[in-house]
């Protein structure tokens, strides 16, 4: 599926004042997905100093905004964090009147936002001898309750199968929910959904149930309530998803593919309109999203580029860590880019102490 998380570094400018106390240890984590593209690997983007807390994605907007250690199990700053969606401009003036008001002496200085990393939300599901490949309107269908059961799938089952879908989804503040709701409010705008408990959306005609961009599932819905065929992973983050997926026939939800042992397995991951997500183009992908051309859309971005070297970009992001952390001096440097990996993206916010 074409859904692509988008990954962003966010640095907050600071004063020399503030380098000055950047020895302390610089904190932050967020999504589980792509930990390993920030630490623990040779050619992680943060410095071997910096801490990474795996918390889930959608916690660490909170840690961050309002600056609580203790969603990473630590004390002192959060520095950064990292996730799948890009603050909002409620969240962006939250953190300007909280943090970057020159007469306060918790001046932490601006943010900006980096893309580092794109990958597909893929869709596992256990329906045992089905080889799914799913419609855009079987996607919408089955999001959205209109279909509920195997057999009202257009393709990729064999003869006569059928039985009850249940579809899994994420009950926290999710990135991943955001990828997916933001793919089936952009693809499910033709496709009939009336019947359904999806909320209001305005459309030429005046409004019908429609999908919306959400962090959380449910909401969705009216009421905030997902339908009855819809049940919640039995924990927090996409490994307790798929874990739930696999622990009952007839189930059906989203992740990232890291998860997945062979993502191209369309027994085990669907494939979408004949599509693997291990052969999503992420070039092509690329190609369709246009970079920010002005400080209005991508405050305090001096550049956005797109690599076809997978390390140019992490050696620099980790250059500029280290120089944002490990010195005093007023001169800063600020390298935005596209990382391609198969890791999940995710959003960093940094914060000097």
């Amino acid at each position: 599926m074409k859904s692509i998380r988008t990954a962003l570094l966010v640095i907050s400018l600071s004063s020399p004042f503030h380098l000055a106390y950047a020895q302390s240890p610089v904190q932050g984590g967020g999504a589980s997905v792509p930990a390993n593209l920030y630490k623990g690997s040779a050619d992680s983007i943060l410095p071997n100093s910096f801490s990474y807390a795996v918390t889930g994605s959608g916690k660490e907007k909170k840690a961050f905004l309002s600056n609580d250690p203790s969603l990473f199990g630590n004390i002192g700053t959060v520095h950064f964090a990292a996730g799948d969606s890009v603050l909002t401009a409620t969240e962006l003036s939250d953190y300007t009147n909280a943090y970057n008001v020159p007469t306060t002496n918790q001046k932490y200085g601006a943010l900006i936002q980096i893309p580092t990393a794109l990958v597909p939300v893929v869709i596992p599901f256990n329906k045992p001898g089905a080889k799914l490949d799913l419609s855009i309107n079987d996607i919408c269908g089955v999001f959205s309750s209109k279909i509920a059961d195997w057999s009202q799938l257009s393709s990729g089952l064999s003869s006569g199968q059928s039985g009850p879908i249940t579809v899994v989804y994420r009950s926290e503040s999710s990135g991943s929910t955001e990828v997916l709701t933001r793919f089936l409010s952009a693809a499910c705008k033709s496709v009939d959904l009336f019947g359904t408990s999806l909320k209001q959306q305005s459309n030429w005609s005046g409004s019908a149930p429609g999908f919306s961009i959400q962090t959380s599932f449910a909401g969705l819905f009216s009421n905030n309530m997902a339908p009855s065929n819809f049940l919640p992973a039995v924990a927090t983050g996409d490994t307790s998803l798929l874990d739930t997926v696999n622990s009952g026939n007839g189930r059906i939800g989203y992740t990232g593919p890291d998860l997945m042992v062979n993502p191209d397995d369309a027994t085990k991951v669907a494939r979408v309109i004949g599509f693997s997500p291990k052969y999503v183009s992420i070039p092509a992908t690329i190609g369709a999203v246009s970079p920010p051309t002005s400080v209005l859309q991508a405050p305090f971005v001096h550049s956005f580029s797109i690599t076809t070297e997978a390390q140019v970009i992490p050696a620099r992001i980790k250059g500029l860590m280290t120089r944002h952390y490990g010195r005093t001096g007023s001169t800063h440097w600020i390298g935005v880019g596209v990382r391609r990996s198969r890791h999940d993206s995710l959003l960093q916010v940094v914060r000097p102490d």
